[in-house]
């Protein structure tokens, strides 16, 4: 198969070349300017397009593709730079591959989109809860990842369309791994935030196998599918880990989750009172606070169910 890719160069991007061309398969990877090459390959080939200036795509030295995965998203920036990145960009990419008559779309989300402000603390996260669309109660990322969803299912209605949307945990790998679901780390306020729930973490070459997997695989004309580890650390399993790598110091503030939700719920209130909202940190937010400190569990049944895959590496090993 050939693959489309964006986001090639990223940290789950590289992943997903690599696993795609280990199995044979041909990438054409999206790049937004020229860059420096890569290990030499055969069936490696890159085309330069900026996804937030004009789209154009010319498949005639490779082919047209067989699939688009789409993996580009902005995790930083002001709000109009995300929002240019992956709502914008992923407007003008999807128009393109309709023009280019490349029908089938493997677009990657984010479990962060899901309601977790709406649900009780315990539940089981799969693919049958709903989005989040408080937009305002969402932090930048996960709101614009929301819209980027929905960007993805409109193509799907288009007719002769499919689309799976590949919703991961936090993703790590041996030298990589986020702090956001132990605690509050910015400046001088280092506050961890406890709970007895377990975090949906994915090692970064499991998921590209989940990834290409989807890419391969004749599936329906929507699928939605959540991606995370088997055998799932626990919050204080996750943060021994965190110490050990040295990402969070040993000694700080502990407050347990429902007393900072109380506090959290107040602040809101002021800040919407006040017309304050923008000001506010990601924590605070409903929406931001539920997905980063509340418990749950997480399912992965339907990634094994469906695409017929295991995680492979352990976050404990």
């Amino acid at each position: 198969m050939r693959f489309l890719i964006t986001g090639a160069r990223g940290f789950i991007g590289s992943f997903v070349v690599n696993e795609a061309l280990a199995r044979g398969h041909e990438v054409i990877e999206v790049m937004r300017a020229a860059g420096a090459c890569r290990e030499e390959h055969p069936g490696r080939h890159t085309i330069t397009c900026d996804l937030t200036g004009e789209v154009s795509f010319d498949f005639g030295k490779t082919g047209r593709p067989d699939v688009a995965i789409h993996l580009a998203a902005a995790m930083s920036g002001t709000a109009e730079q995300q929002y240019e990145v992956t709502v914008g960009g992923t407007g003008k990419f999807l128009d393109e591959l309709e023009r280019s008559g490349i029908r089938k779309l493997i677009g990657i989300s984010s479990i962060a989109v899901v309601d977790y402000a709406a649900l009780p603390a315990g539940t089981i996260i799969d693919e049958a809860v709903s989005v989040s669309l408080n937009f305002d109660e969402m932090a930048n990322y996960a709101k614009f990842k929301a819209m980027q969803e929905a960007s993805f299912l409109r193509f799907a209605e288009k007719s002769g369309n499919c689309v799976t949307i590949i919703r991961p945990g936090l993703v790590y790998n041996e030298g990589t791994l986020m702090a956001a679901y132990a605690g509050v780390f910015k400046g001088a306020l280092r506050m961890l935030v406890l709970h007895d729930g377990y975090v949906p973490v994915v090692e970064a070459r499991g998921l590209a196998r989940a990834i290409v997997d989807a890419a391969e695989k004749p599936l329906g004309k929507i699928e939605v599918i959540h991606v995370v580890d088997d055998n799932l650390p626990t919050q204080q399993q996750y943060i021994k880990e965190l110490r050990s790598r040295h990402i969070i110091p040993e000694h700080v503030i502990s407050v347990h989750w429902k007393i900072l939700a109380s506090i959290d719920k107040i602040l809101w209130f002021f800040a919407k009172t006040l017309g304050l909202k923008a000001a506010l940190p990601d924590f605070v937010l409903p929406h931001g606070f539920a997905a980063r400190f509340k418990p749950f569990r997480f399912s992965n049944r339907k990634a094994k169910t469906l695409l017929g895959w295991s995680p492979g590496r352990s976050f404990f090993s």
